[in-house]
């Protein structure tokens, strides 16, 4: 497996009961394979994703959003599609860029609200054309899991 930050090789670095953690040998940037094991119910991988990942993730978003200042200008804005929790909102904001959260689950979505992030509710693309502003440039968009966050209708 190569690194999709950086095409170097991966190795396995952590194995849990649900999933499967490589890191690249070169940029080390993490990257996640859930297991489709029947003996894995949705509780323990969230569990397990909670415990293991948040922390995972803030250094991938670190190595991503260093390479981002490379091409993106200081306070662009963004867009994460599928923004959970906000873990890549807060990240990216503490870089100077001005994100937007968009979330279909109503929990995450309530979440992120109480934890003070600018979060539209809905699915991609529907919910967010009436609230972004089209003159906007240089605009950011993050889908690590976008095909899980669009309509039915959205095709590419």
């Amino acid at each position: 497996m190569n690194c999709v930050i950086c095409s170097s090789k991966t190795k396995l670095k952590y194995s849990l009961k649900s999933a499967q953690i490589y890191s690249c040998i070169d940029c080390n940037h993490f990257h996640c394979e859930i297991s489709n094991s029947k003996n894995a119910d949705r509780y323990t991988v969230y569990n397990e994703y909670e415990f293991a990942l948040k922390k995972l993730r803030d250094k991938n978003f670190t190595v991503i959003l260093n390479h981002m200042l490379r091409h993106v200008d200081f306070g662009a804005s963004g867009l994460e599609v599928g923004s959970a929790l906000g873990w890549f909102l807060k990240k990216a904001t503490s870089f100077g860029y001005k994100m937007t959260g968009i979330e279909p689950i109503e929990i995450n979505y309530k979440k992120s609200l109480s934890d003070d992030y600018t979060v539209i509710h809905g699915y991609f693309p529907e919910c967010c054309f009436q609230d972004l502003r089209r003159e906007e440039k240089n605009m950011i968009l993050s889908y690590s899991t976008m095909f899980l966050n669009t309509s039915k209708k959205f095709t590419i």
